[in-house]
């Protein structure tokens, strides 16, 4: 019997779909204090790993170093993002902002289309504890990664 889990997730002929996934913005000075845009795009980073077989994942460093490189600071905006995506020839990106009030931090994702400029889906979730942060982030990765056709 095959076990299709490691089989090719992409079909023969297709070429995989290329994404980068930006630090989010931070919105107050507790995020800011708390570095949460840098930990919400290194959590986005982990839950990826297992995407690999459907998507191309542009590296972090690459796309860190191309903020540095263009003199931006943590909290670019969406059509700098965009800019840096279609340089690194893209098919999505992904970019969010996130606050935090004392223990509860809340965020929004996005996932867009780099060559239409064009928001396909967004979420928005709300955790009370840090420990929760990861799971929900790749809770809502995952379900705007279904939207991708």
């Amino acid at each position: 019997e095959l076990n299709l889990e490691y089989g090719p997730a992409v079909a023969p002929g297709e070429t995989k779909k290329f994404i980068a996934i930006f630090p989010f913005r931070e919105k107050n000075s507790e995020a800011v204090d708390a570095g949460l845009g840098q930990r919400c795009q290194n959590e986005l980073y982990n839950a990826v790993a297992s995407l690999s077989q459907q998507f191309k994942i542009i590296s972090k460093t690459q796309i860190n170093s191309e903020i540095v490189k263009r003199g931006l600071g943590i909290n670019i905006e969406d059509n700098q993002a965009l800019n840096i995506g279609l340089m690194l020839l893209c098919d999505y990106i992904i970019i969010g902002n996130v606050s935090k009030f004392t223990n509860r931090i809340e965020y929004t994702i996005f996932l867009k289309d780099v060559k239409n400029n064009k928001e396909i889906a967004k979420k928005s979730s709300t955790v009370t504890e840090d420990i929760k942060l990861f799971e929900s982030l790749k809770n809502d990765l995952f379900g705007l990664i279904e939207k991708i056709e």
